[in-house]
């Protein structure tokens, strides 16, 4: 599989690390990744009060969850970031760069109300595509 991030001249977002599209050429098999928060093996809730904290240890699940399935945080081609308060996209996108690098899949990061329990600050879902 090729995972080539696309981004055109005519569209600018301000945001250092931002990609646009991603195109994906050879498609295989398709991962969806249901949202997921900052929760431990045991159910308790990582890093209350702090969304960075509670990004890291969703992104250590997210690679975990791939690896299940025979892929890496590479073959992620679009992650949806849901955010209690969206002040703290800065830090959180700080935390995804520490794990994509400079070349991220396609992104979208949106303020909500409340997640399923009030300590949790972050949800992610990712979709991921394998040779």
């Amino acid at each position: 599989m090729s995972r080539q991030p696309l981004n055109i001249d005519g569209y600018h977002v301000p945001v250092k690390g931002f990609t646009q599209a991603v195109q994906v050429s050879g498609v295989g098999q398709m991962v969806y990744v249901s949202g997921l928060t900052a929760r431990q093996a045991d159910g308790s809730v990582a890093a209350v009060g702090d969304a960075a904290g509670q990004a890291r240890e969703i992104m250590r699940s997210l690679q975990r969850m791939l690896a299940a399935a025979g892929a890496t945080l590479d073959d992620v081609v679009r992650i949806v970031t849901y955010l209690t308060d969206i002040a703290d996209h800065p830090a959180v996108h700080a935390v995804r760069r520490e794990f994509f690098g400079d070349e991220p899949p396609a992104s979208t990061s949106v303020q909500v109300v409340l997640l399923y329990d009030e300590r949790q600050l972050v949800e992610i879902e990712a979709t991921a595509v394998l040779p």
